[in-house]
């Protein structure tokens, strides 16, 4: 794994040339994503980015993949999009699978500002102030993620419709497991929410959503010392 500093994209074409300059994989196209893969990034102090990774205004396929995301934001203020592990704004096409992200200020992944078709697969949120959250997005799919200890909500998701929160562990979060609020047509099934100190799922919206086939298990019941396994 190679150690980086943080990475700031702000349009296709920057993506492009930054691309070029690291010899990523991939040209952006459907078939052939820009691959981020392998990285290590500690945003600990650094003047140029409050996040690990932070993309904004970009339609271009891309994949990050493999990498560790800790301390955005540890010595800088932290506000929306300062101090994450991974931040898009306005990003569409982005699959993030297998990274860490850890104690970051503020989210390990955060996805805001209208973005709509990314994929989270298989990434661990741990001891951040919330583990992933969306605001303001839609046609999102989060699953098979584990955000585990962190400071507030496991998942938060505000503001937004037609996302698909599946197969995905929070467990031992300082709030809820999965946090609800305002948003409409969105798909919540077969999550496990464990142990967490302000409950399990936390609903506060009007209009129809489906919530079905979810596993709560209050902070007050022993949970038996197995491996949690999703299909």
């Amino acid at each position: 794994m190679k150690k980086h500093n943080p990475i700031v994209i702000t349009s296709n074409d920057k993506f492009r040339q930054m691309a070029n300059k690291e010899g990523w994989k991939g040209n952006g196209t459907v078939g052939n994503p820009y691959i981020i893969e392998n990285l290590e990034i500690d945003g600990a102090g650094c003047k140029t980015s409050y996040s690990c990774i932070n993309i904004a205004d970009t339609d271009v396929y891309f994949v990050i993949t493999n990498c560790v995301l800790v301390n955005g934001g540890r010595k800088t203020r932290v506000e929306h999009n300062f101090g994450c592990g991974i931040c898009l704004n306005n990003v569409h096409h982005g699959v993030l699978a297998h990274n860490l992200c850890v104690n970051n200020r503020s989210h390990g992944i955060y996805i805001y500002g209208d973005s709509s078709h990314n994929i989270l697969i298989h990434n661990i949120c741990r001891s951040n102030i919330v583990g992933i959250s969306f605001h303001q997005t839609r046609h999102n799919t989060v699953m098979h993620n584990i955000c585990i200890k962190n400071e507030d909500e496991g998942i938060d998701i505000q503001a937004s419709t037609n996302n698909i929160v599946n197969n995905n562990l929070c467990m031992k979060n300082g709030m809820h497991g999965i946090n609800i609020y305002g948003f409409v047509a969105n798909t919540i099934m077969y999550n496990a929410c464990i142990k967490n100190n302000g409950g399990c799922i936390n609903i506060n919206v009007t209009q129809p959503n489906v919530i079905i086939n979810n596993i709560c298990i209050p902070t007050t019941i022993d949970v038996p010392k197995r491996d949690i396994r999703f299909i």
